[in-house]
């Protein structure tokens, strides 16, 4: 998914050897993505926030995100969206 539709705070940063390989010079050209874990209640759906999907060119590129408080399991919806929605 699109990690800002979630997580308005996101931010990836990336090494520039990971930068180089992938061959981004211009990082709004980029498109990130993150896996979404699925489960049988709304509070149990996680994004992995630590290790998003960049696609460039054509490919995509999973990289490790430097950002401190990039989490691997972070709840992709807060208990008062849910409540909502209910």
């Amino acid at each position: 998914t699109n990690p800002w539709l979630f997580f308005t705070q996101f931010a990836v940063e990336i090494d520039d050897a990971d930068a180089e390989r992938i061959g981004i010079s211009d990082p709004s050209k980029v498109d990130v993505w993150v896996t979404v874990r699925a489960a049988e209640e709304p509070e149990g759906f996680t994004a992995n926030l630590r290790a998003p999907i960049l696609v460039f060119n054509g490919r995509g590129h999973q990289v490790i995100n430097g950002a401190k408080d990039a989490e691997v399991r972070a709840p992709l919806f807060r208990e008062s969206t849910v409540e909502q929605a209910a």
